[in-house]
């Protein structure tokens, strides 16, 4: 019976994120395609370059459970919540008019998170040039289920899969992450604190316009003991996220790419969570570019 109402409480918690994702991505799958090929010039790399900084800072946020590891053998399932919110700077960009358009000006237009209000220049004889509006991102909320094995030689491996489809809302949406820790406190008898080092890689893809990696390289310092435990997360990270898009009226129709590296290599997570019988309940905020914050639950089985 415990089983049953926590199989129904979890799909009507991933219910809700789903909708929490649709508020974001409220259009349909032709207009949501019409935001991300606005720009088939140099300014579309800039343009995207900040919803690929929010969807790594928010895959990196939340994956850490506990901060010792357990050097028992366990199994932990768990699902975690991440939201990721835009800077102010994330939202413009400065972009160059293009397509021959003269003379040549620049000017601080939206980015693809930014607001949905176009900017207009004037050019000779009476043109104009229109830079695109923004899609008003306010933040990102994404979901995993993740499960984490540990015991083996002071290293625990977590893992995610998810996915879901929206449909006409967006498209396939599917998560994967692999990574993990290993501890090394235990090396040091006296040291105090909790230390671990860890490497972690996940991708992320809204098919067919989005196919994004992301990897990160962490060390983990922190206190605990049976009840709580408290963690600063220091990292380095790097993405890679390619766009994929078609522009013009078909059926005349061309095909471009885009390929976005990540701006911020640096993260940072400060973290909390408490035991509550074989119940773990976590939380953390952190910054990589854009702020992040996580809320995850898992069970010892």
């Amino acid at each position: 019976m415990k089983e049953y109402h926590f199989s129904i409480r979890f799909k009507e918690l991933l219910s809700l994120i789903i909708v929490l994702i649709c508020t974001q991505f409220n259009l349909s799958a032709q207009r949501f395609e019409d935001y991300i090929n606005s720009y088939i010039d140099l300014n579309a790399e800039s343009y995207l370059r900040p919803l690929s900084d929010m969807i790594t800072g928010n895959l990196h946020t939340g994956i850490r459970e506990w901060s010792s590891v357990d050097s028992n053998f366990h199994v932990k399932l768990g699902l975690v919540v991440m939201a990721s919110v835009p800077t102010a700077e994330m939202k413009t960009f400065t972009a160059t008019t293009s397509l021959g358009f003269t003379p040549e000006q620049t000017a601080v237009v939206p980015t693809v998170i930014g607001p949905n209000e176009a900017v207009v220049v004037e050019g000779d004889n009476g043109t104009i040039f229109i830079f695109p509006v923004g899609y008003n991102m306010s933040y990102l909320p994404l979901a995993a289920p993740q499960i984490t094995i540990g015991g083996i030689l002071n290293t625990e491996i977590s893992a995610r899969f998810f996915g879901f489809d929206l449909k006409d809302e967006v498209g396939k949406i599917s998560i994967f992450g692999l990574g993990g820790r290993h501890q090394l406190s235990q090396y040091f008898k006296s040291f105090p604190l909790d230390l671990s080092i860890g490497y972690y890689f996940q991708k992320f893809n809204v098919q067919p316009y989005i196919f994004s990696q992301q990897h990160l390289m962490t060390a983990h310092l922190g206190k605990s003991s049976k009840l709580w435990s408290g963690m600063l997360t220091l990292g380095l990270q790097s993405s890679k996220t390619q766009f994929k898009y078609e522009y013009g009226v078909a059926p005349n129709q061309n095909k471009y790419e885009v390929n976005v590296k990540g701006k911020y290599p640096f993260f940072a997570e400060i973290s909390g969570a408490v035991k509550l019988w074989f119940i773990q309940i976590r939380g953390s905020v952190g910054y990589a570019g854009p702020w992040n914050a996580a809320l995850g639950i898992n069970v010892r089985i």
